[in-house]
């Protein structure tokens, strides 16, 4: 009888335990945090979206840590004065980061749980804008090259992504994010090859083009709910819309020339935004 009052008495103390952890779940959790050199003010911000998680202040030292509980994994964006910078954040994650105020970007270095994932990120976005120096220079020639060398730069950067990823292990949220910064880099420089061409006039380039110049166009997510946040997709959007109703601007008009005070040309632009975008932050903000 003592044995089963024992018995009893743990199964008792183990319910409860049970009980007080699922009061206490968190959901999925994870940390950031970081030092920041030369700080322009004594905290930062931490959200997702447009929605605020958090205003976060810097310690004596000027570091912070930050616990997200119930988190989505995604894009997180932290803002320290008038610089911002998104980190890729995952359930387990653990990052901290270190960085220079006066050098935001190029000084950016992440560690701990998930800083390789992040790294890689920074670097590429630090690499794309290296390349739209050379892009630009690019643009000068016909479409058949222009196309060749963005073809190279993107096969390259693919090529990159798939040592990586057989390194480490990685997500298919990681893949996919890195692998629509690529693409959405690459079709953003096709979408303003006829506004930064200067051979032509914006009606000869557009004419001229090869006929499957655009053919990715035919795949394309125009409610990507994941990219959202994500500087490449919301400037390949804007440019790509301002394409579409150029091109069919000319179609009703004698213009040769892109005249960006036309009303007609707003209007079709407009209404391509307005019967194409589903999501209304990113339609919004387009409009």
């Amino acid at each position: 009888m003592k044995y089963f009052y024992l018995i009893l008495l743990f199964v008792v103390t183990l319910v409860s335990c049970k009980k007080d952890s699922k009061q206490e779940d968190e959901g999925d959790v994870a940390f950031i945090g970081g030092e920041l050199i030369n700080p322009t003010s004594s905290y930062v911000i931490l959200s997702k979206g447009k929605e605020v998680l958090d205003t976060i202040s810097l310690t004596d030292k000027n570091r912070f840590t930050y616990k997200i509980s119930n988190m989505e994994p995604g894009l997180y964006t932290f803002h320290h004065g008038v610089e911002l910078q998104m980190v890729l954040l995952e359930p387990n994650d653990s990052i901290m980061f270190r960085l220079n105020t006066m050098e935001f970007d190029e000084s950016l270095v992440f560690t701990g749980k998930g800083a390789k994932k992040n790294n890689y990120l920074i670097n590429l976005f630090l690499n794309s804008e290296i390349e739209e120096k050379a892009i630009l220079g690019f643009s000068q020639l016909s479409a058949v090259l222009f196309e060749d060398k963005l073809d190279s730069i993107r096969d390259s950067k693919l090529a990159k992504l798939q040592i990586f990823s057989a390194k480490q292990t990685t997500s298919s949220l990681f893949k996919e994010l890195v692998e629509a910064n690529i693409n959405y880099d690459y079709y953003l420089s096709k979408e303003v090859y006829p506004f930064v061409n200067y051979t032509y006039t914006e009606r000869e380039i557009l004419e001229s083009l090869p006929e499957d110049f655009y053919s990715y166009r035919g795949q394309l997510n125009y409610n990507e709910n994941n990219l959202q946040d994500y500087f490449s997709y919301y400037s390949f959007l804007k440019h790509h819309f301002e394409n579409m109703a150029l091109a069919e601007h000319f179609k009703r008009s004698k213009d040769n020339i892109f005249n960006r005070q036309s009303l007609d040309y707003s209007l079709i632009k407009l209404n391509l935004i307005d019967s194409l975008m589903k999501n209304e932050d990113i339609k919004n903000s387009l409009l």
